[in-house]
């Protein structure tokens, strides 16, 4: 039997039961009523019977006893499951804040709350707000991923939010950031002066900005071949430790400033710029804050500029987005390498022009000389065996329009100047439509009895 008392004789009166599996436990029960806690330690010593009886689903009762615990338990217990995992401190508290804001929006105050109708409620209601399709999003993907959990850690039987739609962002850009051109970056690292080298290695290695706040001379080895520098887990975002190889000209001025008594965990860069000072940077730089088309430019910007780089590079996007330490292709291409009309002008330039291009479908070869022309400057006048006349026999092996010189120190032209076999090794075969010069000028003969008629 259930027992209720008070500890140290006040305060709200406490069950001592036992469970179905016969274990011993104390509960509040947050009254000081004494006839409404002998009702529920009634009613955990019925309920512990019904589950040794097997009456009662312990699946569906471990649901209930999750969803009767408020909604803001659950909350600290998820930002306690992201700590585990090594999230940041500062995505943590984001996350954290977001799900609270939603919770307080919606009234919900249980876990039974998130239905999918109030949080698609509440998400409308930040876009009438005037929020981007991005902050909208980000919320969507808080609240499924807190949801994912429950279900996950037998909280909810199901995740009601799996259907949530996403927006697309892709619509509604309200920030677009732009790489810095070559001439920009030259005029920054000119007039940097000490921050100089903060820019030049942001530029050359895409290191975020906490990752170079945190980056110690112990993570370089600028003595090695190639050169490298190494992301502590504990730094980078995506918690995962990487090797980043150096150019040999970000190496050199690495080493011209290493100081020669200095220990391993010693920062590289003492001080960081701030955002304002790095806006004075951009200014004497000569770089506007905003383009014409409104994409702007701030500190990670660099780390843009070094994807554009290495993709008008020709750098292949498999290994772009391993110097990047991204997950995918996708974030790389997508959110990072943009090039500028320069750099799609040069493609376009690569290729042949219009009128070479047409000239090359009408003949066949490609902007190539016409191998019939140039037979006809070596061996005289060139007969073209008419439309309709195969050029070639069935079992021929040269190809057609092949012309042969007999005359001494003869030339052989060859269509598309392809590796053809002379019609000597050919077993005496000759081709149709080939022409033979017999010696004399200005008289030729083939073997095709039919160009021959014309000819005469």
């Amino acid at each position: 039997m259930a027992s209720v008392f008070k500890r140290g004789g006040k305060g709200p009166w406490i069950v001592n039961y036992f469970d179905a599996d016969g274990r011993r436990h104390e509960k509040s029960t947050r009254t000081t009523d004494h006839k409404v806690a002998r009702r529920i330690a009634a009613d955990l010593d019925a309920k512990a019977a019904l589950r040794r009886e097997g009456l009662i689903d312990p699946q569906q009762d471990r649901f209930a006893e999750a969803n009767r615990r408020p909604l803001s338990e659950h909350f600290q217990e998820y930002a306690a499951h992201m700590e585990h995992l090594g999230r940041t401190a500062r995505h943590t508290k984001q996350v954290t804040q977001t799900l609270q804001k939603m919770g307080s929006d919606i009234s919900a105050s249980r876990l039974a709350d998130l239905t999918l109708n109030a949080v698609e409620h509440h998400l409308s209601r930040l876009r009438e707000a005037g929020k981007s399709a991005r902050t909208v999003n980000y919320a969507r993907s808080a609240v499924v991923a807190f949801v994912n959990w429950c279900e996950q850690t037998s909280r909810v039987e199901r995740n009601a939010l799996k259907h949530l739609e996403r927006l697309n962002e892709q619509c509604d850009r309200r920030r677009e950031r732009r790489p810095l051109t070559d001439g920009e970056t030259a005029r920054l690292l000119k007039v940097a002066g000490p921050r100089r080298l903060v820019y030049e290695t942001a530029v050359g290695t895409g290191l975020r900005r906490s990752e170079l706040a945190s980056l110690a001379w112990g993570d370089l080895d600028l003595e090695a071949d190639p050169p490298t520098l190494t992301v502590r887990a504990s730094a980078s975002k995506s918690r995962r430790e990487a090797v980043v190889p150096l150019h040999s000209a970000l190496a050199a001025s690495l080493l011209a400033e290493r100081p020669e008594l200095v220990l391993p965990q010693a920062r590289v860069f003492k001080t960081m710029p701030t955002n304002a000072r790095r806006r004075l940077d951009f200014e004497a730089a000569e770089i506007p804050s905003v383009d014409d088309a409104g994409r702007q430019v701030d500190f990670h910007s660099l780390r843009g500029t070094f994807a554009s780089r290495l993709a008008r590079a020709g750098v292949p996007s498999l290994i772009a987005r391993d110097l990047m330490r991204h997950a995918s292709v996708q974030t790389t291409e997508k959110h990072y390498v943009r090039l500028q009309v320069m750099d799609l002008a040069g493609a376009v330039q690569s290729i042949q022009g219009h009128s070479e291009s047409h000239s090359a479908a009408a003949t066949g070869t490609n902007g190539r000389p016409d191998p019939l022309v140039a037979a006809a400057a070596s061996c005289g006048p060139v007969s073209r065996p008419p439309p309709h006349q195969p050029q070639q026999s069935q079992h021929g092996t040269t190809r057609g329009g092949a012309t042969e010189c007999d005359t001494t120190g003869g030339t052989r032209a060859e269509a598309g100047r392809r590796n053809v076999p002379s019609s000597a090794g050919l077993g005496g075969d000759k081709r149709r439509g080939a022409t033979r010069r017999n010696g004399s000028p200005g008289q030729t003969r083939t073997d095709d009895p039919l160009i021959n008629s014309q000819m005469l």
